[in-house]
């Protein structure tokens, strides 16, 4: 059986899987900066869960990173996790509810989130490398 924060650390490889198998389709940019805050959230929240800490339901990654900060070694740049919980919000729901005043999430913010992800799992000292990430296993 897995502990709880390896589950954690599982989702997060999803997430990385499916931003990176979405990476460069301009149509799914929405979902790309989707999936790149659930993984920097899920990575955190395995981070508290592997430290015996309590996981709180929250999906702000700042507040997270405040919770988790003394348990790395190496800084995150809040303006990155100000930039992720910012389009969160934005990518998932349409225009039309006030939520998307520049319109579609644009290509290059979708390159900025993942360019996010990677400096988070750098900092975390994890890898999650792509090419051993297989379905199911």
């Amino acid at each position: 059986m897995k502990s709880q924060h390896n589950e954690w650390f599982e989702f997060a490889k999803q997430d990385y899987y499916a931003l990176k198998k979405l990476d460069g389709d301009e149509y799914l940019t929405n979902i790309v900066l989707f999936h790149s805050q659930q993984c920097v959230e899920k990575l955190f929240k395995g981070i508290l869960e592997a430290n015996g800490k309590d996981v709180p339901r929250i999906h702000n990654t700042k507040k997270l990173y405040e919770l988790v900060a003394d348990l790395i070694d190496n800084p995150v740049e809040v303006d990155d996790l100000l930039f992720i919980d910012s389009v969160y919000i934005e990518s998932r729901y349409p225009a039309s509810l006030g939520l998307l005043p520049n319109g579609h999430p644009t290509f290059k913010e979708s390159k900025k989130a993942i360019e996010i992800v990677q400096k988070v799992l750098s900092a975390l000292s994890l890898d999650f490398d792509i090419m051993n990430i297989s379905q199911g296993g």
